[in-house]
């Protein structure tokens, strides 16, 4: 099912947006797309393939994770900048 890319739905845009902002979500997602089509270049049986996806799902948690906590810091941040707008976040100098 290929699909020209002017012709991508809205939800499918946003992901797309949404993965190029974070190439290594696209990366861990890309790894499993290719597992699911076979792309390892040698045949590989039920449990090898197994193996493989859990592997790469536990790489994708881990990613997940790092994009949260970055995203989350992030929104912490500013929050607190806006709720304390005089204050300064940084390393004190003695």
């Amino acid at each position: 099912m290929t699909k020209k890319l002017n012709s991508l739905n809205q939800p499918e845009t946003k992901l797309l947006a949404y993965l190029r902002k974070h190439p290594e979500l696209f990366e861990r997602l890309n790894a499993i797309v290719e597992l699911s089509e076979g792309k390892e270049g040698t045949i590989l049986n039920a449990n090898e393939i197994e193996s493989l996806l859990i592997e790469e799902l536990r790489k994708l948690g881990t990613t997940t994770l790092h994009e949260w906590g970055r995203h989350a810091e992030e929104c912490v941040g500013e929050q607190f900048q806006t709720e304390h707008p005089g204050s300064y976040c940084g390393k004190k100098n003695a």
